[in-house]
């Protein structure tokens, strides 16, 4: 059985259960880069052998956090995250910096997921995590949480949003499987959707960290159930 220390599973508390419902705030517009850059940057950094490749179908080395209330579970060779409202699954993976992370999501109930990455169990006085959520609608967002922490007591400033857009490249609807994919290097992220460059952003609340997926809901009600396979990371 895994043994998580009160400290870390206090900000995955932090990380998986404030996810809020409106994600408006201090939108800056992408950097403007062109298309064609952006696919050569996605084929080099995903050409080479990733460092993990996991098809998500039994529980393997990247040890997620699975917690008694099912938010995280491995059904029928498949990994559900799953609630209401919201929920996030974490991995006690190791600190990653410089990569491309991805993996293939479909949601079955719900109306949001995507991926969290650069999730920093043990945060500094300035850390955080990020999401990457993608909606049935067809519509995408980069957001950060800041979090701060002193001796055992973590706080958490609300979730704002760094960049968002629709995106054609999306498959709308329940039922789709897209694949999303961020790239991180130092303070800039990119952002793919089905290999399609969506849009990218300087920030530096966080530079390093672990990785997970969440899925969330129009309202604290909501049934959700997102699913996620072949999940990849490259070293950059």
């Amino acid at each position: 059985m895994l043994k998580i220390i009160l400290p870390v599973l206090a900000l995955l508390l932090v990380a998986g259960s404030v996810l809020t419902f409106a994600l408006t705030r201090n939108t800056q517009a992408p950097n403007k880069i062109t298309v064609p850059d952006m696919h050569k940057l996605y084929v080099s950094a995903t050409m080479g052998v990733p460092r993990i490749d996991d098809p998500l179908n039994v529980e393997g080395p990247l040890a997620w956090l699975l917690n008694s209330s099912d938010d995280c579970s491995f059904k029928a060779g498949v990994f559900h995250v799953a609630n209401k409202g919201a929920a996030a699954c974490n991995t006690v993976y190791t600190e990653l910096n410089n990569f491309a992370y991805q993996a293939e999501m479909t949601i079955l109930q719900g109306t949001n997921g995507g991926l969290i990455f650069r999730n920093e169990f043990f945060p500094t006085m300035n850390d955080g995590l990020y999401y990457f959520n993608v909606t049935t609608q067809g519509a995408f967002s980069l957001s950060v949480r800041s979090i701060s922490h002193s001796g055992k007591q973590l706080s958490s400033s609300g979730l704002n949003t760094l960049l968002k857009g629709q995106s054609a490249a999306i498959k709308k609807g329940l039922n789709q499987t897209n694949l999303l994919t961020v790239i991180a290097l130092g303070s800039t992220i990119y952002l793919y959707i089905n290999k399609q460059f969506v849009g990218s952003i300087k920030d530096s609340t966080t530079l390093t960290g672990t990785i997970g997926m969440f899925s969330q809901g129009e309202n604290s009600s909501q049934t959700l159930d997102v699913t996620f396979k072949n999940l990849q990371v490259w070293i950059l």
